[in-house]
């Protein structure tokens, strides 16, 4: 099944660049990104008008989170489609969030399988950002990596 990404570009890019950050975040990047998987859990609705932009002042503010934030976008804005397949997994995000200590899954629920895109990418934005450590924490979506392949394939 494929799904259209529009509302989701700027969410999955910034995972996708995060995925190939090879240095480690600020503590003062961690707490912003801890404060948005806060917000997005008890505040979903206010994607667009709150949380979206902090999270783009925070990748722009980070020149080569930035830089390969911009490659993913563009890539991302050129596909009318994408196989939903490709997103991040539940099972992959119920499992970084088991190991994690201080995760609170208060906003979303594991029990249910999300039915849709938004949902699934929520809930990969929340478990990374309530990580101790980001960076490390994305590389654990594996369907990230099919992602990048695939929008790779397609860009060219």
């Amino acid at each position: 099944m494929n799904i259209t990404i529009s509302n989701n570009t700027n969410a999955l890019a910034f995972l996708l660049a995060l995925k190939d950050y090879a240095e480690v975040l600020s503590e003062p990047e961690k707490q912003t990104l801890r404060e948005i998987a806060k917000e997005l859990k008890t505040q979903p609705k206010a994607w667009e008008k709150y949380i979206e932009p902090k999270l783009l002042q925070t990748i722009q503010a980070n020149p080569q989170l930035h830089q390969t934030y911009q490659v993913y976008k563009g890539k991302l804005e050129c596909l009318e489609n994408l196989p939903i397949d490709l997103l991040p997994k539940t099972e992959e995000v119920r499992a970084i969030a088991a190991v994690q200590q201080t995760l609170i899954t208060r906003g979303f629920d594991f029990d249910e399988i999300p039915s849709n895109c938004e949902k699934l990418i929520e809930n990969a934005m929340i478990v990374v950002g309530t990580s101790d450590i980001p960076e490390k924490a994305v590389k654990q979506i594996n369907s990230l990596d099919k992602l990048k392949q695939f929008i790779n394939d397609s860009s060219q």
